[in-house]
């Protein structure tokens, strides 16, 4: 529930050649989760817990693979029961400063040149039913060649990399939480024939929002996905809350579904015995209709899945399913440019940045899961998040005169004092507490937490 307990459930089970490493790790988790920030110096107050954190993070032994396995072991356990998992595959890039070119950093913007360099980096971020994070399941990185390469065959392309995520997330889920069944969603940019054919393989849903208009094998000579559904009857309508940007207000939005079984022919085929395949596969459209607002753009989904769509109720779990992707965005604005800020790290070497990454990517996830987890189930009590004296310290900072100490409000109520104390003006702020200002408030409750906790103890 505390960061403590949530840092010995994420990286006790980190295999790093030595029991004081593990222990040293699991200690830095908790310190930054009390504390995010995107360097070691902040992050770490005290200067011997300081010399530590570089040392681990320096140290060669330490492999980030092993922390990630680690992480996305705790994630499949934490999602043990639920029906669905769902699993956000996506892409991004972290940049850093490198003008010497000496941390090991690739190309991320045109220009072998630039004083930019960077990380590619693909997560796979599972979603519970409820729409609330549960964890990062798998990561894979990358350092892009100054160089553009083209003529690389497609299981060698960077595309690889949602595959190998994918594996790794099966594989994880095999292990820890076998009876719970993954559907991964992925964005256009996923929208890669392989990609496909390994959900199919590993047995378990694919959707993926159509990046191209693909051939139809049974409709006739020259018919196309998009004509094909395009022509489909209304099932129903689907109405969606979202806003755009932080300080917009929230809008409904009204989408038209409709939906049809097709065959569509994938032309990079897993084997090199032919040169396409011929797929039975499912699409759902999702258009939006009514009033668009001046300069937005009409939304228009068609999503290409592995789920059997029979009626309205199957292409509303398929709809409802990639609304879960959304996480993942959130979860990039904490790791990157939120509280976390991972592109702020100074560190020199790329393993080093990679062991820092990885253990802020699992305190960003844990902020989202805090922040969903206060929205979908409100009357949770606090204590099932947090502990008693930063429970208290939330109270006593806040001046509230509707809880005493030893109280258990709800979930809902303590975020919000929470962030309140980081900032968060309740209506005026165009909705409910965000990433940033819910870290702030634990930037204040943390420090009075342990000060309440070392004062009851003496006592």
């Amino acid at each position: 529930r505390d960061a403590w307990s949530w840092a010995r459930d994420t990286f006790a089970g980190a295999q790093l050649g030595d029991a004081r490493r593990t222990s040293r790790l699991v200690k830095m988790a908790a310190a930054v989760a009390d504390r995010p920030s995107g360097t070691v110096s902040q992050a770490f107050s005290v200067a011997a817990e300081r010399e530590g954190a570089y040392r681990l993070l320096e140290n060669e032994r330490v492999c980030p693979r092993e922390l990630i396995r680690s992480l996305a072991a705790a994630t499949a356990r934490r999602a043990r029961g639920h029906r669905w998992a769902y699993v956000a595959v996506d892409q991004t890039t972290l940049s850093f400063v490198d003008r010497k070119h000496i941390r090991g950093l690739g190309r991320v913007a045109d220009g072998a040149y630039s004083s930019c360099r960077g990380l590619e980096v693909i997560n796979g971020l599972v979603v519970d039913s409820s729409g609330a994070t549960v964890g990062v399941s798998a990561m894979r990185w990358m350092a892009r060649p100054d160089h553009r390469t083209t003529d690389l065959a497609p299981a060698q392309r960077e595309s690889k990399m949602w595959r190998e995520v994918m594996t790794d997330t099966a594989r994880h889920f095999a292990q820890h939480a076998a009876e719970t069944r993954l559907w991964f969603q992925l964005d256009a940019g996923g929208d890669h024939a392989l990609n496909i054919f390994k959900a199919l393989e590993l047995g378990h849903h694919l959707t993926v929002r159509c990046a191209h208009n693909r051939r139809l094998v049974d409709r006739g000579k020259g018919s196309k996905l998009f004509e094909a559904i395009r022509h489909q009857p209304v099932l129903g309508q689907r109405t969606l809350s979202r806003r755009r940007g932080t300080r917009q207000r929230r809008r409904t939005i009204k989408l038209h579904l409709r939906a049809c079984p097709v065959t569509v022919r994938l032309p990079e085929a897993p084997t090199s015995a032919a040169a396409s395949v011929a797929v039975d596969l499912w699409v759902v459209q999702a258009r939006q209709v009514g009033y668009v607002a001046k300069g937005a753009e009409r939304i228009c989904w068609n999503l290409l899945t592995t789920y059997p769509v029979e009626g309205l109720d199957e292409a509303l779990e398929v709809v409802d399913g990639y609304t879960r992707r959304w996480r993942i965005e959130d979860f990039y604005r904490t790791w990157k440019r939120g509280h976390c800020q991972v592109e702020d790290s100074q560190l020199r070497s790329r393993g080093a940045l990679l062991r820092w990454a990885t253990l802020l990517a699992a305190v960003a996830a844990r902020i989202e899961r805090i922040k969903h987890r206060s929205r979908g189930e409100p009357q949770a009590p606090a204590s099932s998040e947090f502990t008693r004296e930063e429970i208290d310290a939330a109270i006593v900072l806040s001046k509230t005169k509707k809880w005493q100490q030893g109280d258990d409000p709800s979930l809902h109520d303590f975020v919000d004092l929470v962030a309140r104390l980081g900032g968060y003006t309740g209506k005026s702020s165009g909705g409910p507490p965000g990433s940033i200002t819910i870290g702030r408030g634990l930037d204040w409750i943390t420090p009075a937490a342990l000060l309440l906790s070392q004062t009851r103890g003496s006592g």
